[in-house]
Order: C-alpha cells, then structure tokens, then sequence
C-alpha cells in the first residue's frame, strides 16, 4: 500500500494481539541531506498495542520486538507518539534473542542498557549527521511505558509508536552510548520548596549528544550544568523535550556535570524519591554520548546517588 506517497511494506505479528511493525524506504534521503547524497534513510515504526487504563491506576506497560529488520541496526533518531497525555515517560532497552510478544503489565528495571527515551507524549528527535545507536543484529527492542491515569474515568490507549530513523550504509562515523544520572537523596518537608543537587565526574573524554530530564509531578524544574556552563533546562517535570546537541558536546575528562532539580512538596506529606508519579520524586538526567577516543562507550551509569552531592532541601 501507499503512506504519503511513500512505498511502505508492513509486516504484521498483530495474529495474537501482538501489534505491529511498518517499514517504510522513501525514494531518496528527506531530511535535509542528512543521509548524504544518493543515500537512503530507512524508517522502521513499532506499533504497540492498544490498552485501558483504569480511573486513578499508575503502572508500566512493556512490548517486545524482535529486530524488525534481522541486521544490524544504525539508529539515527526517532519519532515517538505515546497516544494519550496519561503518558510519563518510554524508555527503550535492547534484548537479546527477542520475540514478538504481546503487551504485559512489567516493573521498572535497571538503565544500565537503555538505548533511547522519550519523556515527551510527542516529539520526533535527529542526531547530528554522522551519529548512530547501534543495536546488533542478534538484539530485539523492548518498550517500556510508564503511564497514569489521573481522570475519574477509563482512558482506551490506541496503538503508541516509535518510529525509528535508520541511517544508510557507509554514513555512520560515531556511535552512542547511553548516560544516565539518578539522584535519590530528594528530602523536602511538607508544604516546601527545596532541591536536590548532584554532581557527577566525567571518567574520559566524551561528546554528548542528547540530554533529558525526569521528574514526577512536583517538579519545578531540572538544571543541568558542564562546569559553570548551563546545557540543559527544562521547566516542566510534564512534557520536558529531548535536547539534541546540534554539533556534539565536548567534554573533558575529570570535567564536573552538575544537575539540579528544584520541587514544590504537597502540603499534606513529606517528599522523597520512590515510583509514585503522584505522592513520590525523581530527579535523573540521561542522553547519549559518544567517545572522543572513537571506541564504542559503554554505558555511563553511576550507581543512584552516586557522585558529589550538594545536599537536599
């Protein structure tokens, strides 16, 4: 069939309720020469099945998909639609081995191995030219999905996607590694403003590429500095976007990045970190880096709380 114009082959695991997987190859390269002349950006979308969410319920929703293409993936950004504004945050983890299955309740897990992520209920994200996430061709992708319902009624979730900008052969020079900072000494008193502070320092020298924010639904806002030098500011813990560095980052080793999260406690209870999106905190930042030295980064995530902290308040 035709999209727009463009000669798509869609290819279905939906025979169990199991959603589905759209590849799309337009006549030639569509994002401003990204690609390069003569070279094609391929487009992979994963589409998740649909679901209801209960009046008040709160809870993680992941989907598996096993490599749509069965090769060695290059992806260069990515376009994400969470469906509802119920949507908290997508975080995107590579599996060995992965086969389609249907979408299932799951709980949170480690970022040691998260590829991207998106806090945003829409945003489409490009790298610089050049710059990849790699996912062999051994790997799937699983799609985890943190949601909450705050209406008095049920919300019918229809099919969130991701749509995966793959690059061309040959147009890959750098490729990512995720970062990704969590700081769980969050104390503020009932009724108060306050902030929690960490830094962490960096081990070699590294180019970042993209940055996000987290927070639940107390947040101000997020901070995130290199030395004195602001990268980051989001003023939303609702919706924040995912800053892509235009021309990568540098960053020094030995360098200090500084993120600072400021929240407004509820009157009726303490603030700490936990799960809750209502009655709980986060302050994380994360992204994607690539190394200066040209070696494939592994991922740079410090144990929660790591790093220098500058107390909470």
């Amino acid at each position: 069939m035709k999209v727009a114009g463009i000669a798509a082959i869609v290819v279905s695991v939906a025979a169990m309720g199991w959603g589905s997987i759209g590849c799309s190859s337009p006549g030639k390269a569509s994002d401003g020469g990204r690609s390069g002349a003569g070279r094609q950006e391929q487009t992979v979308t994963l589409t998740v099945d649909a679901f209801t969410l209960a009046p008040g319920s709160q809870g993680f929703k992941c989907q598996t998909f096993a490599n749509p293409l069965g090769r060695d993936l290059s992806i260069v950004g990515w376009e994400f639609n969470s469906g509802s504004s119920s949507a908290h945050h997508l975080l995107v983890f590579p599996e060995e081995n992965a086969q389609n299955s249907p979408l299932a309740d799951c709980q949170m897990r480690a970022e040691q191995d998260i590829i991207l992520g998106s806090q945003s209920h829409w945003e489409s994200v490009h790298f610089p030219v050049g710059v990849a996430t790699p996912v062999a061709a051994s790997r799937g992708l699983v799609l985890r999905f943190h949601y909450l319902n705050r209406k008095s009624t049920s919300e019918q979730v229809e099919g969130p996607t991701l749509k995966l900008k793959l690059a061309p052969a040959g147009a890959v020079r750098s490729r990512t590694g995720v970062y990704s900072f969590t700081n769980t000494h969050i104390n503020v008193a009932a009724g108060q403003t306050g902030s929690a502070t960490l830094t962490v320092t960096v081990p070699y020298d590294m180019q970042l590429v993209w940055s996000v924010s987290h927070m639940h639904d107390h947040g101000v806002s997020l901070i995130g500095k290199v030395g004195d030098k602001v990268i980051y500011t989001s003023r939303s813990a609702d919706n924040p976007r995912t800053k892509v560095f235009d021309t990568p980052l540098a960053v020094r080793a030995g360098a200090k990045i500084t993120f600072a999260c400021t929240f407004r406690a509820s009157p009726d209870y303490d603030l700490h970190y936990g799960l809750s999106l209502s009655t709980n905190e986060m302050c994380n930042m994360k992204g994607g880096y690539i190394r200066a030295d040209g070696q494939t980064p592994k991922p740079f995530v410090p144990e929660p709380g790591f790093g220098s902290r500058v107390g909470s308040s």
